[in-house]
């Protein structure tokens, strides 16, 4: 353990998007990271929610459609509604490059660093969403994104009933786009996006309202998974998992679900984990579509939740959520554990024997950060036993 400690303290490795940072001792080295250099279609936002609304039940035909075949597709937007985008259409954009509106029209460095950001894809082409011809900074901003995305297509389709459209801004979008679509009938708003995109994807594409289906469902009971955090040295092993959430869902029904939190990197793992489960019908992954903000509200309503030693489970202790925590006992008597009847640790067996007759310069020595006993050691049965004593609620 002292030579992992050592290790970790002379060699480093940092990653951003674009390179992989190495750092021995007093030497430091870069490597530009390869990236995803499939083609790659770029979604300029149409503005508001309701525009959006319009929009997305056609943003399935962009993956699908021949012309794009094999392409992956990228959301520019606005930054308070990016959650909007990851939330409830992952599935159809690769990343979501978020913008905030003041920001863009005020400072040229941070316009730069997002036409950098998405001109680092091999973009071949781009649509804009936005159809209303307006003189805001809210449309010049993506009226500048689109001018200055590097690629040879450039689509958007234009509200011009009765005659709105001068001679002069028809020649100015003329100058930026080489596909212009122009709506001149009075229809419904759904339909006119419908044959807008028609127009991108050249192939017919049925009238479509879709409806959100809410990230989860509030008429029933959830109990909260959490499985990664910040420190490795704090995960359990994911291969463990599956023993303990089939012992829960063997005891649950339809009426009862299982929320998975955690960050969208974390996204994948967790659906590696769902796949293995007896009754991944019970399974919910929210991991990457909820705001932090809105974490101590569905805690609050959670029949309990069962998380590695993260601030998860500080957040559920803040909102009286009953907690299963998992713990290797690093920090013990500084961030845990908490003395009330809402949470129950489990440490591993190691750990329990050591505090019973630990002195106090012991205890102090993990009161730092401490790694001598390990959070896989932790037995699967003792955090089913654990949580089958908060199972009664539910």
């Amino acid at each position: 353990m002292m030579l992992k400690n050592l290790f970790d303290k002379i060699f480093e490795v940092v990653e951003t998007p674009e390179r992989k940072t190495f750092r021995f001792l007093f030497l430091k080295f870069s490597l530009k990271t390869i990236s995803d250099n499939r083609p790659c279609v770029v979604v300029v936002d149409a503005g508001g929610i309701g525009d959006y609304m319009f929009n997305r039940p056609y943003f399935k035909y962009l993956t699908q459609c021949e012309k794009f075949k094999g392409c992956k597709f990228i959301y520019v937007g606005m930054a308070h509604y990016a959650d909007m985008t990851t939330s409830y259409d992952d599935e159809y954009f690769s990343e979501v490059i978020p913008y905030d509106t003041k920001l863009y029209h005020k400072s040229y460095f941070y316009r730069q660093n997002i036409l950098k950001n998405i001109n680092r894809n091999n973009v071949i082409a781009v649509i804009n969403l936005r159809c209303f011809v307006h003189g805001n900074n809210d449309f010049k901003n993506r009226a500048h994104i689109v001018k200055n995305i590097k690629c040879k297509d450039k689509y958007i389709g234009i509200v011009s009933v009765n005659k709105n459209l001068s001679e002069k801004h028809t020649k100015r979008y003329e100058k930026v786009y080489n596909h212009i679509f122009y709506s001149k009938d009075l229809v419904f708003e759904s339909e006119g996006r419908r044959r807008f995109f028609e127009y991108i994807l050249e192939t017919p594409i049925p009238h479509e309202f879709d409806k959100i289906t809410p990230i989860y469902d509030y008429t029933k009971k959830h109990i909260a998974i959490s499985i990664s955090a910040s420190m490795k040295e704090r995960i359990y092993p994911y291969e463990k998992w599956v023993e303990i959430i089939n012992a829960i869902t063997d005891k649950i029904d339809s009426n009862t679900e299982i929320l998975f939190l955690g960050t969208a990197k974390e996204k994948e793992t967790i659906n590696n984990i769902i796949s293995k489960l007896k009754h991944p019908q019970y399974c919910n992954n929210v991991a990457g579509k909820l705001p932090i903000s809105i974490i101590p509200t569905l805690l609050a309503s959670c029949e309990f939740l069962i998380s590695v030693e993260t601030g998860t489970v500080h957040i559920a202790q803040s909102v009286n959520c009953k907690t299963v925590c998992i713990c290797q006992g690093e920090y013990w008597g500084r961030y845990q554990p908490y003395k009330n009847e809402n949470i129950i640790y489990v440490y591993p067996k190691e750990f329990r024997d050591f505090i019973k007759n630990a002195t106090e310069d012991e205890l102090i020595a993990f009161y730092k950060y401490n790694t001598t006993f390990n959070i896989a050691d932790i037995e699967q049965q003792d955090i089913i036993d654990a949580a089958a004593m908060f199972m009664n609620r539910v």
